[in-house]
């Protein structure tokens, strides 16, 4: 028995064919995680301005030393003529929101134990204020 083929029956195929791989990718795309990197970023975006000058801050007094040992594993933060200073560092993971955490700063110079972080690319947002000024600095890590 030879099986024959008409133009309808495949029409009935390709449109089957095509619905079962539409329902594939609809199952598929609400399997992924999609993160946000600030869960509020329009109030965020209206406050960029003040951002942005503490950056441009951080720019012209270049106060700020980073240095990361993988030898020693640890990162060391240097802060130069800064007299009252306070602030946080905030240890992001671009791949695992989770991941993520804060630090206080309370002193001028310090280190911090990177042993229990979890190895690849980091981003330290820093972001501090002395006597005078606000500052905002990011650096991208690899440990």
């Amino acid at each position: 028995m030879k099986f024959k083929l008409n133009w309808g029956q495949g029409i009935f195929i390709f449109y089957l064919f095509f619905t079962c791989t539409l329902i594939f990718v609809l199952f598929q795309s609400m399997q992924v995680k999609h993160n946000l990197v600030v869960d509020d970023y329009y109030k965020e975006d209206l406050a960029y301005q003040s951002q942005i000058d503490k950056i441009k801050n951080q720019k012209l007094s270049n106060n700020l030393i980073v240095k990361t040992s993988k030898k020693d594993n640890k990162i060391t933060f240097n802060f130069l003529d800064a007299e009252s200073l306070k602030g946080q560092i905030h240890f992001y993971r671009p791949s695992d929101k989770n991941k993520d955490f804060k630090i206080d700063i309370n002193e001028n110079n310090f280190s911090y134990d990177t042993q229990k972080m979890i190895k690849g690319k980091w981003t330290l947002k820093i972001d501090w204020q002395d006597k005078s000024n606000n500052y905002y600095h990011e650096k991208e890590i690899s440990i």
